[in-house]
């Protein structure tokens, strides 16, 4: 009976583990589709997204109509962009991040989230992009993402297309001149708690991009990427501990911290054991904290940090074999 109960209650915190980490990115592998995509400049054919403006990103597709002969290049994996394979099932979908033609401009798209964003939570955004093998003249630094509590939608006459220049959440200055391989973009931020939408792109004024040529003698000077698997995930239920968080009153400060982070521990606690974990649940340090008149035995209740680099980490305070407190810290230098 009791390893029965064992077994039952294992599999209870599997599930509530995984249920913590759903995606909030509706269709983020782009394979529910609305209705079939025959040609380019689809994306609108995807459910769920949309494209922010009049610019015209694209949606590709294995099981494409061949409504037309040149059907085809929105085909998987060979189409007019180049080729790739999916990263995960079936279907993906494609940007310029930038254009430098006469018509200096780029696209974007947007998603509706599943849920709206809580205040205070951090939340791990990642997506995959592999650059255009056929049609991209440059590499990029400047992969972003912004979060609105609105639909966006801003038009502008053709051939011209809005640039929006949003304060984005995300933004990862990493050269991208892969082809052949997915590349992610991630990073986290703490959601203010009116975030609805998501809008994928690059929102830097158009000289302030880093670009590099990557191919000189195509006539359209820009930088088109596949995108694959968004995901927006509360980077909380990443840190995979089992805890049974009895007590938040502990004080943790400062916060951004910069090379010490003050615990005040309840009175009741005479000694705990504070356990730092980075956002993927790996544990990275262990310290012992003491009760004593200003809060811990360290020196002034402060426990160094300078051993860890500039991020966010969890900290998670264990007394008596329980967790008693968990923060979020963010170092920053």
């Amino acid at each position: 009976m009791g390893a029965k109960w064992n077994y039952t209650l294992l599999a209870l915190l599997a599930f509530v583990f995984v249920k913590a980490q759903v995606n909030l990115v509706p269709n983020g592998s782009f394979e529910d589709t609305l209705e079939c995509i025959y040609t380019d400049s689809q994306l609108g054919h995807l459910n769920h997204w949309s494209t922010p403006t009049n610019a015209t990103p694209d949606a590709f597709a294995v099981d494409f109509c061949n409504v037309y002969l040149n059907s085809n290049i929105i085909a998987v994996p060979t189409n007019y962009w180049g080729h790739q394979l999916p990263r995960t099932g079936k279907n993906y979908a494609g940007l310029y991040f930038l254009l430098d033609n006469d018509y200096p401009d780029r696209e974007y798209i947007q998603v509706h989230l599943s849920e709206k964003l809580k205040p205070g939570v951090v939340y791990c955004v990642s997506y995959y992009i592999s650059m255009s093998d056929a049609q991209s003249c440059l590499a990029i630094r400047g992969f972003e993402a912004y979060f609105s509590p609105d639909s966006i939608y801003i038009e502008d006459t053709p051939p011209v297309f809005p640039i929006l220049t949003f304060p984005a959440q995300i933004s990862v200055d990493t050269l991208v001149s892969d082809s052949i391989s997915w590349v992610e973009i991630s990073g986290y931020f703490m959601a203010q708690g009116d975030e609805e939408y998501m809008l994928i792109g690059n929102f830097k004024p158009q000289n302030q991009v880093q670009r590099i040529i990557i191919n000189d003698d195509l006539p359209n000077k820009g930088a088109y990427y596949y995108i694959d698997d968004v995901s927006v995930i509360e980077c909380d239920s990443l840190v995979g501990i089992e805890e049974n968080i009895i007590d938040y009153r502990l004080e943790v400060y400062p916060n951004p911290a910069y090379d010490f982070v003050s615990i005040e521990l309840p009175k009741s606690y005479n000694q705990a054991q504070l356990n730092i974990y980075n956002l993927t649940g790996q544990l990275i340090a262990q310290k012992q904290l003491l009760q004593s008149t200003n809060s811990v035995g360290i020196p002034s209740g402060q426990i160094p940090i300078s051993d860890l680099g500039n991020g966010m980490y969890i900290f998670v305070v264990q007394s008596g074999g329980e967790v008693v407190g968990r923060h979020r810290i963010v170092v920053a230098r």
